[in-house]
């Protein structure tokens, strides 16, 4: 007997509530996104590692289990990460590039796929690939791209953007008082399948009383290298097709995974603005 599965997704047409963002979109290919997720060995296992809370207006949204926290606790890219979400300083930022592009590891991997395609001309060593990311993420004083990505910029009195990665949110519910409140789930947006990975969750909250919208979308129980990697690689596909804006998919196990990527062009070199997960669509068939 057949079997199919089929997982919601949610798809944002738009980065802000003014501005309107005309997407391209650009395929990745059938096998590098698939090398990112099976390089980053610590992804967490939704359920077995990881419980996803969803009920509105839950205090805790993520749990992690006894399992999954000693993978945590064990990972010197979640170590490094955690280091560089409380303190965002060059030392902090050496740490997490440092941990996460060693040779096998998720954004090594992207790299080699960028070398392998011509898309990086001349071919980028580990070094050289490094700065890049540098510039990339940390590289604009006024708009830094991790920081509105990873960790979510207070823009004004009453709201925030970005904020599109769930370790982070977790760290911010265990504070006491928790900067999270008002949790909401939008409709049928969160995928988790023992067939599904990577997880995704769309959701709405309060961060220290501002609000977003819409709201952050997010992989769930990703490692910090597994995002970083897969949202480098699309913002640096785009920039050399000379795409500012757009969308990136690819496979993974049985899903279909989208990000999009906005970019800025600054003196001929790449500035990510934002990137974050749009969708993970699964649809497949067994007999």
């Amino acid at each position: 007997m057949a079997k199919i599965c089929i997982a919601f997704f949610l798809l944002t047409l738009s980065f802000s509530r003014s501005i309107t963002v005309v997407i391209s979109q650009k395929d990745l290919g059938p096998k590098v996104c698939q090398e990112i997720w099976t390089a980053a060995g610590d992804n967490l296992k939704v359920a077995l590692e990881l419980k996803v809370d969803l009920t509105n207006g839950t205090s805790q949204v993520f749990t992690l289990e006894p399992a999954g926290a000693e993978k945590i606790d064990s990972s010197p890219v979640f170590q490094s990460f955690r280091a560089l979400l409380k303190t965002n300083n060059k030392e902090n930022q050496d740490a997490f590039l440092h941990s996460i592009t060693q040779p096998g590891r998720p954004v090594d991997i992207a790299r080699k796929h960028l070398n392998d395609e011509g898309i990086l001309n001349p071919v980028e060593d580990q070094k050289t690939f490094i700065s890049r990311l540098r510039e990339m993420w940390f590289g604009s004083p006024t708009k830094q791209g991790f920081k509105h990505v990873f960790v979510g910029e207070q823009a004004t009195t009453d709201e925030y953007s970005g904020f599109h990665n769930w370790y982070q949110l977790y760290l911010e519910q265990l504070k006491n008082p928790s900067t999270i409140t008002a949790v909401t789930f939008e409709p049928n947006s969160y995928t988790h399948n023992t067939d599904v990975e990577p997880s995704f969750i769309r959701l709405n909250f309060e961060w220290n009383g501002r609000k977003k919208g819409p709201g952050s979308s997010m992989f769930v129980g990703t490692s910090p290298a597994f995002d970083f990697a897969m949202f480098s690689l699309c913002s640096i596909v785009l920039f050399k097709e000379n795409h500012q804006d757009g969308d990136c998919t690819c496979k993974i196990h049985n899903s279909r995974v989208t990000i999009r990527a906005i970019n800025r062009n600054v003196s001929k070199k790449i500035l990510t603005v934002t990137a974050f997960p749009t969708s993970v669509v699964c649809k497949f068939q067994t007999e």
